[in-house]
């Protein structure tokens, strides 16, 4: 009991699952240099590993997602963002690329090119949101939340098998949270504090609970559950801010 994160600490646990389609004890999803008795400070939880990579593979508008191509490698770990140089990387992609295309739409003016100028506008327009959605990915993982791909995700547990269930718990509107009247998902009392934290900080519209099983088949569920609780940002719903994880054996 009390060991719920807002850093993932099941990260090892997925990879060895997806590699080794092992069974995992409780014991094995807490990275040994992990505290596992102290909640990490708001912004300063520890992070099991963290990754900085290049963006010398993006090569087009598409990039802003993160994604270095198209073979990505969905066992290890390559759907979680948590280095803000990397966001950096992407967004000083596009902010040149944006200044390519107004040099662009200045040459197309000048020539008398309409067709041109209307079809580079809304580029233009295009890449100006994706700037957007950038800076605030920049903004949250600057805060401590880690950044999922959940496509990339889903697929890692389709490689290895596992059962992902997802429910809508709730979303914030008016600057008030108001919960899914159908969901009846339990969030255990340690998570509290970190749901809290992330209601009020103005980052997030919506909220969602993934339960992660090992061991299923169709007739019943194992014994063991892992959940995950996601938040999605205001400019970006296709993307998965982690605020907290716990286990069956917490509720």
């Amino acid at each position: 009991m009390g060991h719920v994160s807002r850093k993932i600490t099941y990260r090892s646990m997925l990879y060895d699952q997806v590699q080794n389609r092992s069974s995992i004890s409780k014991a094995d999803t807490v990275p040994k240099h992990v505290n596992n008795h102290t909640s990490p400070e708001l912004g300063k939880s520890p992070m099991v590993e963290e990754t900085e990579e290049t963006n010398s593979d993006i090569t087009d508008a598409s990039a802003f997602n993160a994604k270095k191509n198209e073979q990505a490698d969905y066992e290890t770990g390559s759907y979680i963002t948590n280095s803000t140089s990397e966001v950096q990387g992407v967004l000083t992609f596009l902010s040149d690329r944006l200044k390519d295309l107004q040099k662009e739409r200045e040459s197309a003016e000048l020539l008398g090119i309409s067709g041109s100028v209307k079809a580079v506008n809304a580029e233009i327009s295009l890449i100006r949101s994706r700037i957007g959605i950038c800076k605030e990915r920049h903004s949250i993982i600057a805060a401590g939340y880690e950044l999922w791909n959940r496509i990339e995700f889903r697929l890692t547990c389709e490689n290895g098998g596992f059962l992902d269930i997802w429910e809508t718990i709730g979303e914030v509107r008016d600057a008030a949270y108001h919960s899914n009247p159908e969901s009846e998902m339990r969030i255990p009392l340690i998570a509290h504090e970190y749901f809290r934290e992330a209601i009020n900080s103005g980052f997030f519209t919506t909220f969602l609970v993934c339960a992660f099983y090992e061991d299923w088949d169709l007739d019943e569920l194992g014994d063991h559950c892992n959940y995950y609780l996601f938040a999605t940002p205001h400019l970006d719903d296709n993307s998965l801010f982690l605020i907290a994880t716990w286990n069956s054996n917490d509720l």
